[in-house]
């Protein structure tokens, strides 16, 4: 049975992932997080963090195609990492997902929707370089100080290592997995 990543590199060519980092200069800089305020002004969407929101919703974006504007805004109880996530996480919504709906992270059923999963998967892509994350893992970091360094979350890095053994043949042996 296919992993998910699997699936999604197929449905997702890489290579306008890798052309957004490239032309927008995401993965050059050795400081993190990765800062995607660049992606966001190209965009026109003004980013609010900080911001008191109801209880279980950490953000929600709005984009108005007809004037070219729109606006992302985080809840303030959001650690560091948290909004690093949600930040690459809106910006996979807007960049790929359906626009102008409200939507839910779960459906109905209890199941976690497609889109969720999408947009986490695009979000380890760009807030987690593949690169930095082999330099890390073969210096001997574990787990947890590879998401203090690149202030992820633990899913992100889950799912960018899940995305990393999906190509390739780099062994870490920490997590004993072989990445490209």
């Amino acid at each position: 049975m296919a992993q998910f990543s699997d699936i999604w590199l197929k449905k997702f060519d890489v290579k306008v992932l890798d052309k957004i980092i490239e032309e927008f200069n995401l993965h050059h800089s050795d400081s993190y997080p990765v800062s995607a305020q660049p992606l966001f002004e190209a965009l026109s969407i003004k980013v609010c963090t900080g911001i008191e929101l109801p209880a279980g919703i950490n953000a929600f974006t709005y984009r108005n195609h007809y004037d070219d504007y729109g606006v992302a805004v985080f809840n303030h109880e959001l650690s560091e990492a948290s909004l690093n996530h949600a930040i690459f996480h809106e910006l996979g919504h807007l960049l790929f997902g359906e626009h102008g709906g409200r939507h839910g992270c779960v459906s109905k059923g209890g199941v976690v929707r497609k889109e969720e999963v999408e947009a986490d998967l695009f979000a380890c892509y760009l807030a987690a370089p593949g690169w930095k994350v082999k330099e890390l893992f073969s210096q001997g970091y574990d787990f947890d100080q590879v998401c203090r360094l690149l202030v992820i979350t633990p899913r992100l890095l889950e799912l960018r290592v899940e995305l990393l053994k999906a190509k390739g043949k780099y062994f870490i042996p920490l997590l004993n997995i072989y990445i490209d």
